[in-house]
Formats: structure tokens, sequence, C-alpha cells
């Protein structure tokens, strides 16, 4: 343990933006919770020319500030202005959130978070039968020139990064798999440390506050939820596709996106194509933050048939609020579930409307409901941050 407060740098060049989705998520959550921490001292690294953004001023405080290096360009930030702002600050451990952001060149130590590594899962999943099609129908770089040289950017820094960093932190076992299976890291350099939900989910919203954001957003007495991106990868296709099943089959829910990103106009286009009724059958909500806990609490379920989540923040929200779940066998999410929540094969339709269909029973979502806040109390940031500390504490006592 050292024998003085640790100065810990983060890369936060991404907070310039609160429209908070996954990696940016984390980095707020977690350094929300560290600042908890007595042993720690914060200084979050932005651009000049994209400083923190308002929403994320909580975060700075007396163990937590801002500091802006000069740079023209975002490489020459990264590479050249953040490495001697940290020599310069005599910066402990540097930590970026976001599968990338290291400097090659070393100053103190460097932690990783690492997410997801897309194109590779996915290649292995086609390459293995696993998948249909082909990888850019998953949203992962074509073999064309432009998606060829954009996969050999992001593969060199990639490599740079996960060699840079002196411990890697992996969101999921999954993630971990991804990181020694598919990317050649060493086992003994990842670390997993799952993540948690925001505190503003919580099973204690008021019947009011539910009918409220119900009426504010003109939706029916009984929904499903998906909540989460628009990308190729996420499968709202299939969403669409089931949900038309459903109904044919009986169902009376109507599907309720909350999200952005990716094509929406062609979802639109399909959802018409398969007779969903925009403002009956299935609403498209676009971001949704302070309503969302209301949301979930007013929703039959939330249903998400991902090819492939590393840590799905929606899932674990969700059961937090105690609302059940039916969510893709793939990727991260089986570990996260376990048994609170029905798990399905996406490409089984015939499976996940059968799914879908036995949740709106009163029995089975009472049941979900109470595994679902269960296994929820597993997860904390509070654990996160000082396991993430611990990290740290580690790095610079070896």
């Amino acid at each position: 343990m050292p024998d003085r407060r640790i100065k810990v740098g983060f890369n936060a060049r991404y907070l310039h933006d609160d429209n908070l989705r996954g990696f940016n998520r984390y980095a707020v959550c977690l350094i929300r919770a560290l600042r908890n921490i007595d042993t720690l001292d914060l200084t979050l690294f932005t651009e000049p020319a994209r400083p923190l953004h308002p929403a994320f001023h909580d975060l700075l405080g007396p163990n937590a500030r801002e500091a802006t290096p000069s740079a023209s360009r975002a490489v020459f930030w990264e590479q050249v202005a953040l490495p001697k702002a940290l020599r310069r600050m005599d910066v402990d451990v540097f930590h970026a959130p976001a599968d990338g952001g290291l400097p090659g060149w070393k100053q103190g130590r460097y932690v990783l978070t690492y997410h997801r590594a897309l194109d590779k899962s996915v290649s292995h999943w086609i390459a293995n039968g696993d998948l249909p099609g082909a990888p850019g129908d998953y949203g992962v770089p074509s073999s064309s020139f432009r998606g060829w040289s954009e996969q050999a950017r992001h593969n060199f820094f990639r490599r740079l990064y996960l060699q840079s960093a002196d411990t890697i932190i992996a969101v999921s076992e999954f993630c971990k798999w991804e990181l020694v299976e598919l990317l050649g890291v060493r086992e003994d350099k990842v670390q997993v440390i799952p993540l948690a939900a925001d505190e503003m989910f919580t099973a204690d919203v008021p019947p009011a506050r539910v009918t409220e954001a119900r009426l504010k957003y003109g939706l029916p007495d009984r929904y499903l939820i998906y909540v989460g991106g628009f990308d190729a990868w996420k499968n709202v296709d299939g969403l669409l596709r089931t949900l038309a099943e459903a109904r044919l089959a009986g169902m009376t829910e109507a599907l309720v996106l909350a999200g952005s990103g990716g094509d929406v106009d062609r979802l639109r286009v399909l959802a018409s194509t398969l007779g969903l009724v925009e403002q009956r059958d299935v609403f498209f909500l676009g971001r949704v933050h302070e309503d969302l806990p209301a949301l979930y609490h007013g929703a039959t379920a939330l249903v998400s048939l991902s090819w492939g989540e590393s840590f799905p923040f929606p899932v674990l929200e969700a059961m937090t609020c105690g609302t059940p779940v039916v969510v893709s066998k793939r990727g991260g999410t089986p570990e996260l579930v376990r048994d609170a929540g029905l798990l399905v094969d996406p490409r089984n339709i015939t499976e996940t409307v059968g799914a879908i269909l036995s949740v709106t029973g009163e029995s089975v979502r009472r049941d979900l409901r109470a595994r679902g806040l269960s296994r929820a109390r597993a997860y904390s940031w509070r654990q996160t941050a000082e396991r993430t500390a611990s990290v740290y504490e580690r790095l610079l006592c070896h």
C-alpha cells in the first residue's frame, strides 16, 4: 500500500458530450465512485476544444480537477501533449476508460479498461458458422479500401494501447475471453471488474411517476422496452421481426425503442413493412434519460436480442428496477443475468417469441422480478471503484 495519496489521471476527452452510452457511462459512474476513496487524487484530462461537459462538473471537487493539455490535433494531444502533462504533474497511474487513449510514451503506470472487440468476436463467430452473413452485416468495417484502411488504423492503435497498458480491466469474463483468445493478451495482464447500474435506477419509483412518464410519451398501458443503440450488431431488426410474430400470436404489448445511433429511418421502414404501426405497435422515443427509471417500471419486460454485449448496462438497469428481462444468450449477458431472466438465442425466432409470450404472464413476471432484484444487488459502483483502486495500489507496489 503506498504511504501517500495516489495521483490518478483519467483520459476524459470523451466527456465533452453528455450523451451517455456504454464507456462514457462507465467513466462517469466510476469517477463519481472513486471520488469517495480518500486515498486518491483525480485529474481529468480533456482537450481545450472539448472541455468537460457542464453536466459532468459534479465530478470535480476537492480531490478531482480538470487539466487541459493543448495540442492542434487529437492524436498529438494523446501521444505528445498528454504524456508531457503526466510527467509535469507527477501522475502515478493514468487510466484510459474507453478501449483506447493511452500514450505510447510511458509516464508512470497505465491502466486500460477494455469493453469489447466486436470485430474480432463477430468474425470469429462467422468463421465458426455461429452467425450468418458477413462482418459488414454487424457493423464491422467492410473489405473495401476505405474499410480496410479504417480497420488497419484501428488495429495499429489497439495494439499500441494493449501493449502500453500495465493492467487491462475487462468488464466481463466474455470481454476477457476476447482479449486473451482473440487479441492475444497475456491472461495475467487482465483483471475482470464488472460494472454497475447508476444510482438513479431503483425499485422504488412511485406509481404516479410511472404514469406521468407513460402519458408524456403517449405510451399504452402495456409495452415491452428496448434501451440502447440502433447499431447493426444490436439486432433491432430481429427484435422488430420478433415483435411482429408475437403480435400475430396474440400478444398485445407494444414495443418502445429508447435509443440513438444507427439508421433509425431504415428501422422505421422495416417496422412498416412488417405491418407494425408507429405510435400504436412501436414507439421510437430517441434518447431518454431522466424518465428512464419510470419507463422501466412501466414495462412488461425489457427485451434485447443483441449479437454480443460485453456488459449490458440496460439489462442490469432493468433488473435493478425490478423489470423482467428477455435477453440474448450471446456475449457477456448470460454471466450477468444467470437465472434471473429469460435467455434466448436471437437466431431462433420461435424460441424468442415463446419467451416474450411467457413473460406477459403475471406469475412469470413476479418470479423474474424477484430474481432480477436479487441478482442486481450483487453489483455496485462502490465495489467497482474499490476493486479499481486496488489495481492502482498493486501497480505502485510492484
